[in-house]
């Protein structure tokens, strides 16, 4: 496929639950290759060099889990991309994601949250990824989700929770870019699977990218019920005649202001 003129092949990892888009760019070799170096640094850097790695947080309920990755844990995509799988269980639920990123950056990730409780239970999952180095002044950005909820025989459900949507795309901390405002829900009577259709969004005019960029799914679950989710969001550097029209764009908001 193409995407603002540059071509991207899809790869599929176990079974097509997620997949990456590789850029035919030097240039990406040369940021992701950083990355790697960044991690690999400060994993014997100690306090001195307190650049971060991928980390993935699930909060549940009253707890909270975390996952900083390091270098050793990431598999080179080529070269120009990196990625990960894991899991976690902790009473409360069973867990397994796929992780798959770079530092131009852009951020795909595909998670399965069951929830191994006799009651309902609230879920965010956060998927961040530092960005090496800074995009400025200006960005482009986009993002999509999809999934599926999976109920036992007694039905179950899956619903955002108040403000937050189903999955946000976000950059240096700030939400950006919403999917499924809440209030959002599905639903499924007796054993089965809902699908949670596709919604996406590209091309979005950002501002500067400093420190990371991050996938979040904030999410109530039912008893014994597990949802799937493929969040993507990308924010990369616009081209130089697209900087140009931003610019005049924001020329003509001044004036209508000073209007």
């Amino acid at each position: 496929m193409y995407y603002k003129g540059v071509r991207y092949r899809r790869i599929p990892y176990k079974g097509a639950k997620s997949f990456s888009f590789r850029k035919g760019k030097e240039y990406i070799v040369r940021r992701a290759s950083l990355l790697a170096i960044i991690c690999v640094l400060g994993l014997f850097a100690g306090p001195v060099l307190a650049t971060p790695c991928p980390t993935i947080s699930i909060e549940y309920g009253d707890g909270s889990w975390q996952k900083i990755y390091q270098a050793g844990d990431l598999q080179a995509m080529g070269g120009d991309a990196f990625y990960l799988a894991d899991s976690a269980s902790n009473g409360t639920f069973d867990a397994e994601w796929e992780f798959t990123f770079e530092s131009d950056p852009y951020v795909i990730s595909w998670v399965s949250i069951k929830n191994t409780t006799s009651a309902s239970q609230t879920y965010t999952v956060t998927f961040t990824e530092p960005v090496t180095p800074a995009i400025s002044p200006s960005s482009i950005y986009g993002g999509s989700v999809s999934g599926s909820l999976t109920t036992d025989p007694l039905g179950g459900y899956l619903s955002t929770i108040a403000p937050q949507p189903l999955f946000v795309g976000i950059i240096d901390g700030i939400d950006i870019l919403p999917f499924y405002p809440h209030p959002s829900s599905w639903s499924k009577a007796g054993s089965g699977t809902t699908v949670i259709g596709l919604q996406e969004a590209w091309d979005l005019a950002g501002g500067a990218v400093n420190n990371s960029i991050s996938i979040r799914h904030t999410f109530e679950l039912g008893a014994h019920d597990a949802v799937a989710l493929t969040g993507y969001f990308q924010v990369e550097l616009p081209e130089p005649a697209t900087i140009g029209l931003l610019g005049l764009g924001g020329l003509v908001f001044l004036k209508r202001r000073r209007a």
